[in-house]
């Protein structure tokens, strides 16, 4: 009887260097048994209310070497979505929804992060017999921007967070699929990086200058980055609009005006990302340009705000912002914390002193602790606490 052959590290990094029987099994398992497609895809979220992540994790157990081998096909054998040195970014990709489905996180700027598998094809024709009758046609492009405004989704269903844009992997379908002509690409969990340029429906209705609105809007409310800032003020006229139909829609205030274009996918597009928004990061350098967002028009906008914060706060504009989160606190149900970080010069010494004796007081009369500390960078950081 032959002695069995010693494997060295070396040589067992080398075996799976190359793509293996199992990882193949995978996708033909995936790619043609569309039973199995959807109870494994079924297993990367809640089916009903009642489950909690346990529940989760025990159901997808159950599929725990298969989906080992289809990560690793795609995310190890998979084609890069974007060359590396060349910078090339041609290839879009659709993905059919057979519902008119909206989205609770929609943009990011490290691209959208994959919670599971999602089958796309480079055919919109493809993408268009999935969505059946009353669906929608995504289309996914990588844009050169190192900052993506993107699209988190996961099996039609928006989740995630970000990821490092070097990592974008996808597995091109068509040479194992009993389909070939459906020219499937396969993105998987964990390294993807993919923008949402646009929706269709099928009243060939598309939604891409909603999209563009509320990415601008995005950028205004959660970065700091020169860049993000440029893109907001090219798209400044479709952000001004959809926030002036947002406060009309939930005040019935006369002086704003509603978009009579926008159709009803269009506005539930619209409320679900300001209904899911929970916190803004705003460059208060910046927000005199963006007089037409009043501040007191952000608890009328986003209902679930908890955390509001403001970078690059000038010295002298202090005294005026705490006032304002003093008179507009109660209006928030569901403020947590709103901080500071204020720019100090030499000449203003005395801010601390000056903050803490007039507003420690007032601020806990409304139930809230006031919290100043000297930082590096920003010099300066004062924060409103709600307590407990």
């Amino acid at each position: 009887m032959m002695g069995q052959r010693k494997i060295t590290r070396k040589q067992a990094i080398f075996d799976v260097c190359y793509m293996q029987l199992w990882h193949i099994l995978a996708v033909l398992l995936y790619c043609n048994f569309d039973s199995l497609q959807f109870e494994f895809s079924k297993t990367f979220r809640k089916i009903n209310a009642s489950e909690d992540e346990q529940d989760v994790l025990n159901r997808h157990s159950g599929f725990f070497w298969f989906g080992k081998y289809l990560k690793m096909a795609v995310n190890s054998f998979g084609d890069v979505y974007q060359h590396v040195h060349t910078r090339t970014y041609n290839d879009t990709y659709f993905h059919g929804v057979n519902t008119k489905m909206t989205f609770s996180q929609m943009f990011d700027r490290d691209g959208m992060c994959i919670n599971g598998p999602l089958s796309t094809s480079t055919s919109f024709e493809v993408a268009l017999n999935f969505a059946a009758q009353e669906g929608i046609i995504v289309e996914f492009k990588d844009l050169p921007s190192p900052n993506n405004t993107a699209l988190h989704v996961a099996n039609g269903h928006a989740v995630g967070s970000s990821l490092n844009k070097a990592s974008t992997f996808h597995f091109n379908c068509s040479w194992l699929s009993d389909f070939p002509s459906e020219k499937e690409h396969l993105f998987m969990q964990g390294g993807a990086n993919l923008c949402m340029v646009n929706i269709t429906d099928m009243d060939n209705t598309e939604y891409d200058v909603v999209l563009k609105a509320l990415a601008a809007i995005d950028s205004i409310l959660s970065r700091t980055d020169q860049r993000d800032h440029d893109h907001a003020m090219r798209n400044i006229n479709f952000a001004k609009a959809v926030v002036e139909h947002q406060i009309a829609k939930k005040t019935n205030d006369l002086n704003f005006r509603m978009l009579e274009t926008l159709n009803e996918y269009g506005s539930a597009l619209i409320d679900e990302w300001f209904e899911t928004k929970s916190s803004c990061s705003i460059d208060w350098s910046q927000w005199k340009e963006y007089t037409w967002i009043e501040v007191r028009c952000l608890n009328i906008l986003m209902h679930n705000l908890q955390t509001v914060w403001y970078n690059n706060v000038g010295a002298a504009d202090v005294d005026q912002m705490l006032s304002m989160i003093h008179q507009q606190w109660n209006r928030y149900a569901s403020l947590k914390s709103v901080t500071l970080d204020v720019v100090v010069k030499q000449a203003d010494a005395n801010l601390d002193k000056h903050v803490n004796k007039k507003y420690k007081k007032m601020f806990s009369d409304i139930k809230c602790k006031l919290c100043c500390e000297h930082m590096r960078g920003f010099d300066y950081r004062i924060e409103v606490i709600r307590a407990r």
